[in-house]
């Protein structure tokens, strides 16, 4: 057995992060989704441990609060990834590509970490790594919706918006963030974000539950888990073994 879930762990608790939940759902494949603490200042103080360029970028926030936000989420992601790459976190190369996906750079580690992807609501911070293959995350906390069918339909097929408006209301806001994020998810794996409208991509419901679910391999070659922690709303999708394209950045 592994030990980098408990590595993942180890650091989040020792800058005072809250664990919210951590699973594998498949090999090399390990996500990890913390609260941050109040009190960042154990996180910031490692700021010199940051790229010059992700210094600048935090230097260019309005407001101290949101400065160190992103300080602190850069920190903890650096941490992160010594951790897997066995490398000292200044050295980690962590670049962005033309839709601001973060990638890595030349690596030490054998064999090398193929793919991560983060993301962060209000003061929860994710983290998806996959050493084979392709991924992406995308968490939200629910909010108050004023008007989910005009939400729906800025990111629905067609096909997708007559099956959702069959649904109760309860079933259709916990329908519509699980679209929302399984979709966010799908591309930001794939590179493009939400540069591409999300109504171009089709996805697949399992009604044989309580509750509709996005099916778990509703696109060929890729793989869906969806889950729902204290409030928020997550989903991961990573490529399978079988269908890898060639990453090139």
């Amino acid at each position: 057995m592994n030990n980098r879930p408990n590595r993942l762990i180890e650091t989040a608790l020792e800058f005072g992060c809250d664990l919210s939940t951590l699973f594998q759902p498949a090999e090399g494949v390990d996500i990890i989704v913390v609260r941050l603490p109040e009190d960042r200042c154990r996180l910031i103080k490692h700021g010199h441990i940051l790229s010059p360029q992700e210094r600048s970028r935090a230097g260019k926030y309005k407001f101290a609060r949101h400065r160190e936000e992103y300080t602190a989420r850069r920190v903890l992601l650096r941490l992160w990834l010594a951790g897997e790459l066995s490398e000292p976190p200044q050295e980690i190369r962590i670049g962005y590509t033309s839709h601001g996906k973060l990638f890595l750079g030349q690596q030490k580690s054998n064999p090398p970490l193929t793919d991560f992807n983060m993301s962060h609501s209000s003061n929860s911070l994710t983290l998806a790594i996959h050493r084979t293959g392709r991924i992406g995350i995308d968490i939200e906390y629910e909010r108050t919706q004023p008007d989910i069918i005009t939400m729906l339909k800025t990111i629905c097929t067609p096909e997708e918006f007559r099956f959702l408006k069959s649904l109760s209301l309860s079933e259709m806001k916990s329908a519509f963030y699980q679209l929302w994020t399984a979709k966010e998810a799908y591309l930001k794996a794939i590179g493009v974000g939400l540069s591409q409208n999300p109504n171009s991509v089709n996805l697949q419901w399992d009604i044989h539950g309580d509750t509709p679910q996005i099916e778990e391999k509703s696109l060929p070659g890729w793989n869906f888990t969806s889950g729902f922690y204290s409030g928020l709303h997550l989903c991961v999708c990573w490529e399978n073994d079988l269908m890898q394209e060639n990453i090139n950045y």
